[in-house]
């Protein structure tokens, strides 16, 4: 029998988008998903996969990073997600140019603020480097990435958005599987390591 997930990627590939180089996905890491199992042997229950680490006060509020690139290794502008309702001028400052920013009271994603990076940083990313357009994007499929005006704006400009089922990006996206992994890594220990130093 035919895998319909290698089925309906040749149809993809064959009838909308011409090669790897227009393959794209997006990733989130977040230093809310800090997993000390990962980092360090702890004493937990016999059978447990993943052991939190206990937070207190503040550092209940996170940073998520969203990463994108395609299969050729181009990676796109990034842009990080921070709890505050003002950015404070230090982080403004600080940032490299092509980096985009925003902000929610907890620092996850938004549908708006996925929008507002997809319009105004990805798209003119993709005609400023001369990506060839149709493009084909995969997404973690959770509403934030998924909405109307976005799949409208997508749709007329030749992006064809393409979710993949929510949460499962770390068995489903390649780059989740192959290349974010390490990086998680780093970062998840640099979220640790931080306040230690500071």
């Amino acid at each position: 029998s035919r895998c319909p997930r290698k089925f309906w990627c040749n149809e993809v590939t064959k009838d909308r988008v011409a090669g790897s180089v227009n393959l794209w996905q997006f990733c989130e890491i977040s230093s809310k998903s800090t997993i000390y199992s990962i980092l360090q042997q702890v004493l937990a229950r016999r059978g447990q996969k993943r052991v939190y680490m206990k937070i207190q006060g503040d550092e209940k509020e996170m940073i998520t990073a969203l990463i994108g690139g395609n299969a050729n290794g181009v990676k796109t502008p990034p842009l990080v997600m921070f709890p505050y309702q003002r950015l404070p001028s230090n982080i403004v400052k600080d940032m490299p140019a092509s980096w985009a920013f925003g902000r929610s009271p907890n620092g996850w994603m938004t549908a708006e603020s996925f929008y507002e990076y997809i319009t105004n940083c990805f798209y003119p990313w993709l005609t400023t480097n001369n990506i060839t357009l149709p493009i084909a994007l995969f997404v973690d499929g959770h509403s934030s990435h998924v909405t109307y005006h976005l799949s409208e704006f997508c749709r007329e400009k030749g992006i064809i958005l393409i979710a993949l089922h929510p949460n499962a990006t770390h068995l489903l996206q390649p780059m989740d599987v192959s290349v974010f992994r390490s990086m998680k890594y780093h970062w998840y220990k640099a979220a640790l390591d931080y306040p230690k130093k500071n």
